[in-house]
């Protein structure tokens, strides 16, 4: 999960589509949220939004999101249809018996983001735990999940002080548990350990097992914004630890490279000389192919910093040019 700003203003095609009048009622769909919510007495039903998954709405969150699951950074794309999901949930919340669900927020682009089915619906999963081996995930993975993850209509707050009528400085009041990638810097509340064999360096380790875990606060408690995300959206579900997986392997031919040059470089005394000059285009070239896997638009862009700010200590402890 990586922070992504909204843009300001927000884009007008999807303000235009999210507002675009019903075609049975002539009105908004928030006015005619707000006409059936306000009936005598109340409905026990949610009402049937549809406005958050025009087309302008889906493009502009691709856009935004690069293609990206919000929560876990899998792409979409190739496997599945995106769902737009909504960060306070429309229709219900769980463990708050009566919430009607912040249906008023239903068409606010603010509130809407890009998320995978295994992020956003409630699912079983096998979960890789910190100290599992790959032969103990395999081992796991022959027997039926029991363990649920996926948000669903999961909103876990601050006291259980869940806002329950359209109200905008009650809501401004409100503390949210699970982190929204716009309003909070993931990495402020979430952090990245891989687990190798520290004989080796983390270029040339295999397997490396990545895990994300909650930052430590005084004192010495786990982040409850990242405690609770990690376990609702299952950023450590076992099919998403597999890719991250998979894709540090990626990183690694890259980083030896740049690794092998940098070391190369440091030994060689004149950085004016036949050899450093030969050498400093292919560290160049690996360092900017290293520094690409970090930019918001590649797979898994906030575990990959991590990664590189891996190696990048790795190799500060064995010096440079």
């Amino acid at each position: 999960m990586i922070f992504t700003q909204r843009p300001v203003p927000p884009p007008q095609a999807a303000i235009n589509a999210l507002l675009k009048p019903m075609k049975d009622s002539g009105k908004t769909e928030l006015e005619d949220a707000r006409a059936y919510y306000g009936t005598q007495p109340p409905p026990t039903k949610a009402f049937d939004f549809s406005r958050y998954k025009e087309y302008e709405v889906c493009l502009e969150l691709d856009r935004l999101f690069k293609r990206k699951c919000a929560y876990c950074e899998s792409k979409y794309d190739a496997v599945a249809a995106r769902d737009v999901e909504h960060y306070r949930p429309k229709g219900a919340v769980a463990k708050a018996a009566g919430h009607p669900g912040y249906w008023w927020l239903a068409a606010t682009w603010e509130n809407l983001l890009p998320s995978c089915p295994a992020c956003n619906q409630r699912r079983k999963h096998i979960e890789y735990r910190k100290g599992m081996t790959l032969e103990q995930i395999e081992l796991e993975e022959q027997k039926k999940p029991t363990k649920t993850f996926g948000k669903g209509n999961s909103f876990p707050v601050r006291n259980d002080a869940w806002v329950k009528k359209e109200d905008p400085a009650a809501l401004a009041a409100e503390d949210p548990f699970l982190i929204n990638p716009c309003v909070r810097r993931p990495e402020d509340h979430l952090e990245w350990v891989f687990d190798y064999d520290t004989q080796r360096t983390p270029w040339e380790a295999v397997p490396i097992l990545p895990l994300v875990r909650p930052r430590q606060i005084p004192p010495g408690d786990d982040d409850p914004y990242a405690l609770a995300s990690i376990a609702i959206y299952g950023l450590n579900r076992v099919g998403v630890f597999r890719s991250r997986m998979e894709h540090i392997q990626i990183m690694q031919k890259t980083c030896k490279t740049f690794a092998n040059t940098f070391l190369a470089l440091a030994k060689i005394p004149d950085p004016n000389s036949a050899a450093a000059q030969a050498l400093l285009p292919v560290y160049e070239t690996a360092h900017a192919d290293m520094v690409q896997f970090m930019q918001p638009s590649m797979l898994y862009a906030g575990m990959a910093r991590a990664f590189v700010e891996l190696v990048r200590k790795e190799l500060g402890k064995l010096g440079g040019p």
